[in-house]
């Protein structure tokens, strides 16, 4: 699995400190599991800069995406421990702000670019007395 370059110059630091012939350079219980969030949360704080509510799978998924840009689909689910490029796909990708700007500036000038969420779905039609959904993507084909 890749590690990016800041990780590595971490890891790389860690190493040169660690004790001649040492396995892991992050010694067992300097990290407690249990407060990760918590102190997630102090230095969100400290950084001002809003915490997300799932902060490591929102980490989880900017990696991914951000491998997605270079290496095909198949590699990054690989690396994601993925049993199926579907769930890669469908629930780790995402599509940036800045896509979608690079995509409007193409054609050399100023152009609207809808996006998924600038579409309300269509209601909910009732089918025999039950309340059945429509996906938002079926909507846009109705």
């Amino acid at each position: 699995m890749p590690i990016v370059p800041e990780l590595h110059a971490i890891l790389l630091e860690a190493f040169g400190k660690a004790e001649p012939g040492a396995v892991k350079v992050i010694t067992a219980g300097s990290v407690k599991v249990k407060n990760i969030s918590r102190d997630f949360t102090v230095l969100c704080k400290k950084a001002g800069v809003q915490r997300y509510a799932k902060p490591f799978h929102t980490l989880r998924k900017t990696c991914l995406t951000a491998w997605a840009r270079e290496f095909p689909q198949h590699v990054v689910q690989e690396w994601a421990g993925h049993a199926s490029a579907i769930t890669t796909g469908e629930y780790y990708l995402q599509v940036s702000e800045a896509e979608y700007e690079k995509a409007a500036g193409k054609t050399g000038k100023q152009q609207v670019v809808a996006r998924p969420t600038d579409f309300q779905p269509s209601p909910p039609e009732k089918q025999r007395g039950t309340n059945s959904q429509v996906h938002a993507s079926q909507s846009l084909t109705d």
